[in-house]
């Protein structure tokens, strides 16, 4: 994971695109680096494309 000096992030995955997996294994390591529940994480647009714009929840 590459923190961009924009604030993106660059994420290498070792799922393939195939079937959600690749979404899936996105959400776990944003997840785990965000410190917030995978329920918390949505793909808000791009969920077949490269690029992916990701909506954090990190409310209480």
């Amino acid at each position: 994971m590459i923190e961009e000096a924009d604030g993106s992030l660059t994420i290498s995955l070792k799922s393939p695109p195939v079937d959600g997996k690749a979404n899936t294994e996105l959400i776990k390591l944003l997840a785990k680096k965000f410190a917030v529940p995978k329920s918390r994480i949505t793909i808000k647009l791009g969920l077949s494309s490269r690029q992916k714009l990701v909506i954090i929840d990190t409310k209480i």
